[in-house]
């Protein structure tokens, strides 16, 4: 997506006259312990820095250093330092962020941002990608299940690959008898599990008449040299037409999560009361509301009073777009491109608290916002929480769901997993399982949303259980919403028949 989102960025900025920041090279893959290099361009900026963030798939954008060509040394954020993260500079505008001695750890994309004096705005790149490679990591876990039998009633079929790893960033692709498929694909962003590892899944849309033909695919997961394969074709998942219902698969998995807010607003807290710097506060941490009505979110700067509150709106797997900045002693808000009064404002209750107002909004309003200030005690740039701002609408189509049941291999275990896609017009949803009719509290992960080539969006949510509960056969219902509009899809034993 980077390459898309700087066409992106360099077509806005050029319309309204700000400075174009590009990053280069969009992808470095090193190996650990060896030296991460990726370089900045300020476009017309040649008087002010280069600052540096690193963003984890799903995380907050943390402060990495600041660097300025008539300084002889950067300025770090929390956690960072010299001589692993230091920076140079070649011109007036052309900035190179080095990391010495990374380790898989380091692995996240990293903005390049400055400030544009002449139109008084923030700007970031399109972003670097840093992939940490070792030959002691683990290979990609892979799990990959065939279409639902509901699906192959239809002209369209759906494969799924989840990939369980120990860094954020794969290269995944597929394979169609052996050759590369360049469409119909969609890969989620990685998501950090409780247990550290990441969860990457992974959507090829094929035609039915292929898969009749025992076409064989194969899921394929790269870290560096560490590769990972699996096949799966008709023959290999007997369908309901033979009382068979079969799934290829290496290991366990679980897909991405969002409840990362919380989690994220912990780390964050931590991290700033061990290093002093001041805490952000966003509330609430979601706020959904309709089309055509007001949105207010808001952000409490800690300890800082003398600073204003800076906004970014960011969509899912998209680049931070500055949106409004406003200090407390101005009479109104300074803004980023594309964003402007009277449907965006802000105002302030204290000199330290701080509200962002969203004025009939729409679908597209839907991110998350993330407000960020200047701490002048330990000079850093310090971002909140983020709060996710979800826009329904009564014309909004209702989700419409695939539900995967348990694999075959799996249920010869104590666990089963049930897989839930969602295709949706917006990028947010809330996503419930049931058992029975009741709501489940846990094994339930759920993955950020990716977007599609046709604008719409898809989320998989997939539901641990114990195979006991299965063989039970207890009926579960993955239910997504929309504001009022909702899709339900049950699943249980009876109706997804085994091998037995």
């Amino acid at each position: 997506m980077l390459g898309t989102l700087c066409t992106l960025i360099t077509a806005l900025t050029c319309v309204s006259g700000v400075t174009v920041v590009t990053q280069k090279p969009p992808v470095v893959t090193v190996r650990k312990g060896e030296t991460a290099t990726m370089d900045c361009n300020l476009g017309t900026v040649t008087d002010s820095a280069a600052r540096w963030y690193k963003q984890i798939p799903g995380g907050v954008p943390q402060y990495v250093l600041r660097f300025y060509h008539g300084n002889s040394s950067p300025t770090y954020g929390s956690g960072f330092s010299s001589p692993k993260f230091t920076s140079n500079h070649q011109s007036t505008s052309d900035y190179r962020l080095i990391i010495n001695n990374v380790e898989e750890r380091d692995s996240a994309v990293y903005y390049c941002q400055t400030w544009d004096s002449s139109v008084k705005e923030y700007v970031f790149g399109q972003g670097t990608k840093l992939i940490v490679t070792s030959s002691s990591l683990s290979p990609p876990v892979l799990t990959v299940f065939p279409p639902s039998s509901a699906e192959l009633q239809s002209n369209k079929a759906t494969l799924v690959c989840l990939s369980s790893q120990s860094v954020p960033f794969a290269d995944v692709t597929w394979l169609s008898a052996g050759s590369p498929v360049s469409s119909g694909i969609s890969t989620s962003t990685a998501v950090q599990q409780p247990d550290q590892t990441f969860q990457i899944s992974s959507h090829l849309s094929i035609q039915t008449s292929d898969w009749n033909m025992d076409k064989v695919y194969t899921c394929k997961v790269s870290l560096g040299s560490q590769t990972s394969e699996e096949n799966i074709n008709k023959s290999k998942c007997p369908t309901e037409e033979n009382s068979k219902l079969t799934f290829q698969v290496t290991g366990p998995f679980s897909a991405h999560t969002d409840n990362m807010l919380g989690t994220l607003c912990t780390l964050i807290t931590a991290l700033t009361c061990v290093s002093g710097v001041t805490v952000v506060t966003q509330k609430p941490p979601v706020v959904t509301v309709r089309k055509g009505e007001t949105a207010t979110m808001d952000c409490n700067l800690g300890t800082v009073t003398d600073s204003g509150a800076g906004w970014y709106k960011q969509i899912p797997g998209g680049v931070p777009q500055y949106v409004l900045r406003f200090y407390h002693s101005n009479s109104s808000p300074a803004y980023g491109s594309g964003f402007s009064s009277p449907k965006f404002t802000s105002n302030h209750q204290s000199t330290s608290d701080y509200r962002l107002i969203i004025k009939n909004v729409e679908e597209r309003d839907s991110a998350v916002y993330y407000c960020k200030t200047w701490d002048s005690s330990v000079k850093e740039h310090v971002f909140g929480q983020g709060t996710k701002l979800i826009v329904t609408s009564s014309s909004l189509s209702p989700p419409v769901l695939t539900v995967f049941p348990p694999s075959s291999a799996e249920l010869q275990s104590n666990k089963a997993t049930l897989v839930c896609l969602s295709s949706q017009s917006v990028p947010f949803a809330d996503v419930t399982w049931l058992s029975a009719g009741s709501p489940v509290s846990s094994g339930i992960s759920t993955s950020t949303a990716v977007q599609q080539p046709d604008q719409t969006f898809q989320i998989s949510s997939h539901l641990s259980i114990q195979t006991s509960d299965w063989n039970m056969d207890k009926v579960y219902t993955c239910k997504v919403s929309l504001g009022s509009q909702t899709s339900e899809e049950n699943i249980n034993k009876s109706k997804c028949p085994t091998e037995e």
